[in-house]
């Protein structure tokens, strides 16, 4: 198959896009970043003739940044929602049969009673969720034959692009750098947590098993857990120490459970672990690579923040630059 990956240079595009080449895929990336099999761009400017003679589409590209800090918003809004829209929209033009979509669990934020379902009714809090939300509403109105939204978890894992500021992986590298494991407020708040091996391996099936035709849900997860017990378990495997921080935010808290379409699941399931082999498994990966990870914050979600801002500046000097260009 000829499977186009946004988002191909990211933590979980990369691996997806090694798995999809080992398969046997051909695979046409797009990103803002240089990576294998990829080509530099935002894919909220690609031309219509991009989607031609592509089979699968799995999109990844996006700003993934949930905390409540409104300096990204317009941001977020315009990537996810307003450019997968455009994605959509080329994709129907192009006749492209398939389109994975990454959605995200905290779409579920404000359903705090009962863990969510694939029919809960999504309640984000966050623009980050309510970009997702949005998005998922447009592709299941979509004339794409096979529409596939999967609502992941929290992803934890290194991966050849890690992400330090997502929970686990700062627990973790905390603990083996700092000796000591950050928890804002008492913790009590939760989170459904995902490996990225499985996520990887999930989006890859989603994206060229036989899969029937129609919008197809998945929420997919290892377990949930509250973040101090979280905490708790990453301090045991580690010797670290647990530090309580004092917080005065909007602690973000959402649990689902596992589950999906059953045509879906039918091609694509694999059984989730615990959280004690999740931590496991991190500890792990985090002790063979801790030398060479970059340095981080006792808060990496700053890092994440600045991070964003810089590209966000960086790609309004390029778009500058090149209307100037145009205008002379």
């Amino acid at each position: 198959m000829r499977v186009m990956v946004t988002g191909s240079a990211g933590y979980i595009g990369m691996p997806l896009v090694e798995a999809l080449v080992a398969d046997g895929h051909e695979v046409v990336g797009y990103d803002l970043k240089s990576a294998p099999h990829t080509r530099q761009a935002d894919i909220r400017e690609l031309a219509p003739d991009a989607f031609e003679g592509i089979d699968s589409i799995v999109h990844l590209a996006g700003v993934s940044f949930a905390p409540e800090w409104t300096d990204t918003d317009d941001l977020i809004w315009d990537a996810n929602c307003e450019g997968t829209r455009r994605m959509i929209e080329h994709a129907e033009e192009a006749g492209v049969p398939r389109f994975v979509f990454a959605s995200s669990a905290s779409i579920f934020e404000g359903n705090t009673d009962e863990p969510a379902r694939l029919l809960t009714r999504p309640m984000p809090v966050s623009a980050y969720g309510r970009s997702k939300a949005s998005a998922e509403r447009i592709l299941k109105s979509s004339t794409i034959p096979v529409r596939i939204s999967l609502r992941k978890g929290t992803i934890c894992g290194l991966g050849p692009n890690p992400r330090l500021d997502l929970v686990l992986n700062a627990m973790t590298l905390a603990a083996m750098r700092r000796g000591q494991v950050f928890v804002d407020g008492e913790g009590m708040n939760n989170r459904p947590m995902l490996r990225l091996s499985r996520a990887v391996r999930t989006y890859a099936a989603a994206a060229t098993s036989d899969i029937p035709e129609g919008f197809h849900l998945y929420n997919i997860c290892d377990d949930n857990v509250s973040i101090v017990d979280l905490a708790t378990e990453v301090c045991k495997h580690t010797g670290a120490e647990l530090v309580h921080r004092e917080y005065t935010g909007r602690p973000r808290s959402y649990i689902m459970y596992n589950e999906g379409s059953d045509q879906l699941l039918d091609q694509i399931e694999e059984s989730p672990i615990g959280i004690e082999g999740m931590v496991k498994e991190v500890h792990v990966e985090f002790e063979l690579s801790v030398d060479s990870l970059p340095q981080v914050s006792a808060d990496p979600r700053l890092d994440r923040l600045d991070q964003i801002n810089r590209e966000m500046r960086a790609q309004k000097a390029d778009k500058d630059t090149s209307s100037g260009a145009k205008q002379r």
